[in-house]
């Protein structure tokens, strides 16, 4: 009897050990790399993230007199360039103050940008090599039931039909080559995504959410997302879990896909998704007090790889010399010139 008990504990021991090499990744497993950012490394890239697959892109929040970042690295957080006055003058005098998701499309970083009442959304538009300005729009906050745009909140009736579109802000933005448009959404309980023309940043139309059976969802706490393949990922800093989802959109399911565990002194940020020779990743950035640490996932078992992998860009001595110069003394000394102009 006891050899019998045994042998039937190790075929148990042996089958778990199998199912265990087999076993799909946990949320542990899929942490790769956590790189810690201090001061004035996270104030730079304290909001959304984005990639073109060779650098990684950065906004930030306010630092003084509605002044906002957007900063180019590599991989390796080596900063490159930066634009420390991002946030157009006119979005200023409609009191934006704020750089939130970002995202990267051929050659170009678009930029959601907000006021702190919400009832001012911009979309800007960057160039990726030089982070110059290059255009940008306001966007409605609302719409018509016959889908014409309202820009001006006193404008917008519920009762009469309306459909708010913006009036929790815009805090993140994400392009979608296939379809050439990008998309938004509130950032509280969204029950739908905004669908805009690459193009010409017409309103085009929603993206209802639902669940597997058809039931209406809501996107919560959203703060920044990016589409690959046929499929938009979504970081939402919800609870202690801060989980990301899947949307599809053809379909509009909306999927839990795992949760980053970061615990309640933690806001999560943006992301992006970027592929590499060993597979696809999530590259995400949370906050806490004074530190931004940007984390690298393995995605590789929940997404199918939609791109040749990039090479990520690597600074010599004498590249990093002039880049810390860039992220420094330029920064300063644009801050320093709208201090004084606002002054005259």
């Amino acid at each position: 009897m006891k050899k019998a008990i045994s042998l039937l504990l190790c075929l148990l021991l042996f089958s778990v050990c199998c199912f265990s090499v087999a076993a799909t990744p946990t949320e542990t497993d899929r942490l790769l790399a956590e790189d810690e950012y201090l001061l004035l490394d996270a104030l730079y890239r304290a909001q959304g993230i984005a990639s073109d697959g060779e650098y990684l892109f950065f906004g930030s929040n306010e630092f003084v007199f509605q002044c906002s970042d957007i900063l180019k690295t590599t991989f390796a957080g080596d900063a490159v360039n930066i634009n420390p006055d991002a946030i157009p003058f006119e979005a200023k005098m409609d009191g934006c103050f704020h750089v939130g998701g970002i995202d990267y499309h051929d050659g170009k970083i678009y930029a959601a940008i907000e006021d702190s009442g919400y009832y001012n959304p911009y979309i800007a538009v960057f160039d990726a090599e030089s982070l110059a300005l290059l255009s940008y729009k306001r966007l409605p906050i609302a719409v018509t039931a016959d889908g014409q745009p309202i820009e001006q909140k006193d404008d917008v009736n519920l009762e009469n039909g309306d459909i708010r579109m913006h009036m929790d802000g815009v805090p993140w933005v994400a392009v979608d080559h296939a379809r050439n448009v990008f998309y938004t959404a509130e950032w509280s309980d969204a029950d739908r995504l905004n669908v805009f023309s690459l193009d010409t940043f017409e309103f085009v139309g929603f993206v209802e959410l639902t669940d597997e059976n058809g039931e209406t969802v809501t996107l919560h706490r959203c703060q920044g997302a990016d589409v690959y393949g046929n499929v938009l990922y979504a970081s939402c800093d919800i609870g202690a879990e801060q989980p990301f989802f899947a949307i599809d959109l053809d379909t509009g399911v909306m999927t839990h896909l795992f949760d980053r565990n970061l615990g309640d002194d933690a806001e999560a940020e943006g992301m992006c998704v970027v592929t590499t020779e060993d597979g696809v990743r999530f590259v995400s950035q949370y906050y806490a007090g004074i530190k931004v640490v940007v984390c690298t996932y393995d995605v590789s078992d929940l997404v199918n790889p939609a791109q040749d992998a990039k090479e990520p860009v690597q600074l010599n001595l004498a590249e990093k010399i002039v880049a810390f110069i860039k992220t420094v003394f330029v920064g300063l000394y644009n801050m320093l010139s709208v201090t004084l102009n606002k002054a005259a």
